[in-house]
């Protein structure tokens, strides 16, 4: 149901389900090569990238909207950075949909696969971050990475989870 209004599902720092639409906001947070970065892996992919996704319903047929408006609801989705060859995505809607929740599905599902393109374990001495609250404050808010060996140029990614450790080989850390 969350993905049909184009909500993600994440947790807080208190374990609460919260639910958050794309465009996330800033944490003003920065992790970086030589600085709080303590180790870090990285992975990309570009096999489920695609350059447009559609999503395809009906809606409930009323004497206002019958014949094809109502059996043939479309909503249709560009990703602006992809830059390969034709790969149309399309897919069916769970259940009824007018445009505009047909338009939020599919934002929904573009959101999705972008999330999955890049993925970065970055771990960080001690819990806390550099405003003194801990990292799990920042759950699904962007943070700057600026680390020339990962990616030539500092760039924004989302904190998708965080894992607290303490133990007697690496002390103290943060995976991000």
């Amino acid at each position: 149901l969350a993905a049909q209004r184009n909500l993600h599902m994440v947790d807080d720092e208190y374990g609460s389900l919260i639910f958050q639409r794309s465009g996330m906001e800033p944490s003003g947070l920065s992790l970086v090569e030589g600085g709080n970065i303590l180790a870090a892996k990285f992975s990309m992919r570009n096999d489920i990238l695609v350059p447009d996704l559609t999503v395809t319903g009906q809606s409930d047929g009323t004497d206002a909207n019958n014949g094809s408006d109502a059996a043939q609801v479309e909503a249709t989705v560009k990703d602006p950075m992809y830059s390969g060859g034709p790969r149309p995505f399309r897919i069916l809607a769970e259940h009824s949909v007018t445009q505009p929740e047909a338009k939020l599905r599919a934002d929904f599902e573009l959101a999705q696969k972008k999330t999955q393109e890049f993925s970065a374990d970055i771990t960080v001495q001690g819990w806390l971050t550099e405003k003194g609250d801990t990292w799990f404050k920042h759950i699904g808010k962007l943070i700057t990475l600026n680390s020339p060996m990962i990616y030539p140029a500092p760039w924004e990614l989302a904190i998708k989870g965080v894992k607290s450790v303490q133990n007697s080989q690496a002390g103290t850390i943060t995976i991000i």
